[in-house]
């Protein structure tokens, strides 16, 4: 049987579990995609069954009790979910992406990080790192944090607002940088809101905690609860996550209300005093000053242009089967036959095969020269720089085949035109990736 051009980089029986495994996830997020982008609503359901099929734990080590996927594996999984829910892949991504860096780095420091660990194996706990505000912009332009710490006995207090929360609605576990009161230094400080409010779970959240989630490698893949099952345990998750905020002084704000992306619950979250015990502490540092004596170069933060890319993959699949299948009784042959159709199609499929290309050599290559990591960092920049503009180009031209009913709310090309815009504004940021790369053009 002839393989198809989205298998193009599984590589093994080890990658074929991934991508049919992510492939199930996918169909069942796609059926909820358009309620929730009509909504601007956080798909809770969706992270309840990524937790029950064992996502959260996917890039943590497997001495931690991860399965140890590596960067390439896990952008394999990235790029198939997108294809289902661009929003939900871009948020997820953000935790696994984190648990592959924080495994291959020493930043977050022990005994925090073993415990954070194990809630992430045992009840498929989250995390993301709120650092966006409104007077800085991207963090990525160092900008100096208004959310302040100060300092109190056995810990720090935290006030401010972060912008761009994302998976704010669902978690109970944050990053959040902050300026050190009455110093130049900037920390990163762990807030686990549970541990703040010494709040256990319930008897029956319990049991779902201790229940064993799935996994790729299981044999017969991650069987999924039901549909009713999944939609109690994502009520039971949206209120405790409220409960714990409103106990710990945190505010969730819903401001996220965009063209695309939609469905990311990328509110503000705002701090008022919130307590974190010196053991919760990653790290203070000065302004430049190197987080940890290892650099990965950031090659974790690819899953953004993967997720782009299952977006684009999604348009071709739909405008392929379009022109197949699309006879007008102008013709006695699907659209398809046409050469200006065909032409577009291969351009959509140069492009898709040039980005993804592009995406899993660097990928590859960083999980075989550890050692050469941190000087790969201009390529990332570069990847995700050409993935989102041809991403939106393939777009384009999936919605030219299909014609003006492509801009029907009926239809999901609409949707995949508006969320593969966003591409452009997550970092790095398009102005920095090219200087990059002029400076190191010059500097040969």
């Amino acid at each position: 049987m002839r393989k198809k051009a989205i298998d193009a980089f599984v590589r093994n029986e080890r990658e074929e579990k991934l991508a049919a495994w992510a492939d199930g996830l996918a169909e069942r997020f796609a059926g909820r995609a358009a309620k929730h982008d009509r909504e601007g609503s956080f798909p809770f359901e969706n992270f309840e069954e990524l937790k029950a099929a064992g996502y959260a734990k996917l890039t943590l080590a497997q001495e931690q009790g991860g399965d140890g996927v590596s960067l390439y594996e896990w952008l394999l999984v990235q790029e198939r979910i997108a294809r289902g829910d661009g929003s939900t892949a871009l948020s997820a991504g953000w935790h696994g992406g984190m648990m592959l860096h924080y495994r291959e780095t020493d930043i977050w420091p022990e005994p925090s990080y073993s415990d954070f660990c194990r809630d992430v194996v045992g009840s498929g706990a989250m995390v993301n790192k709120f650092a966006s505000e409104r007077a800085t912009g991207s963090p990525t332009r160092g900008g100096r944090p208004q959310t302040t710490a100060v300092r109190v006995e056995g810990g720090w207090k935290l006030t401010g607002r972060k912008t761009y929360s994302t998976l704010g609605p669902l978690l109970t576990d944050y990053i959040v940088s902050a300026g050190i009161d009455n110093s130049p230094e900037v920390g990163d400080f762990i807030i686990r809101l549970a541990a703040l409010n010494g709040a256990g779970v319930t008897a029956g959240e319990s049991a779902e905690a201790s229940a064993p989630s799935g996994s790729p490698f299981a044999p017969g893949g991650a069987a999924l609860p039901g549909e009713a099952e999944i939609a109690r345990r994502a009520e039971v998750s949206q209120r405790r996550a409220a409960e714990l905020r409103t106990a710990a002084g945190v505010t969730l704000e819903e401001t996220w209300d965009t063209l695309g992306m939609r469905a990311t619950g990328s509110h503000d979250i705002i701090l008022d005093g919130v307590f974190v015990p010196d053991a919760q502490v990653m790290g203070i540092y000065t302004p430049g000053q190197a987080k940890g004596a290892v650099d990965d170069g950031d090659g974790w933060m690819l899953h953004i242009p993967a997720c782009y890319l299952g977006i684009a993959y999604a348009a071709r699949d739909y405008a392929l089967n379009f022109a197949k299948t699309y006879t007008p009784n102008s013709l006695k042959e699907p659209i398809s036959t046409l050469p200006h159709i065909r032409q577009w199609l291969g351009q959509i499929d140069s492009e898709l095969r040039l980005a993804r290309t592009a995406l899993y050599d660097i990928a590859d290559r960083w999980d075989r020269l550890p050692e050469e990591r941190a000087s790969m960092r201009p390529e990332f920049g570069w990847v995700k720089y050409n993935a989102t503009h041809l991403a939106a180009q393939v777009v384009d031209k999936a919605m030219k085949i299909v014609g003006g009913a492509s801009l029907s709310r009926n239809l999901p090309l609409e949707r995949y035109y508006r969320d593969v815009r966003a591409g452009l504004h997550n970092p790095p940021m398009e102005d920095a990736v090219l200087q990059t790369l002029a400076r190191t053009a010059l500097d040969e």
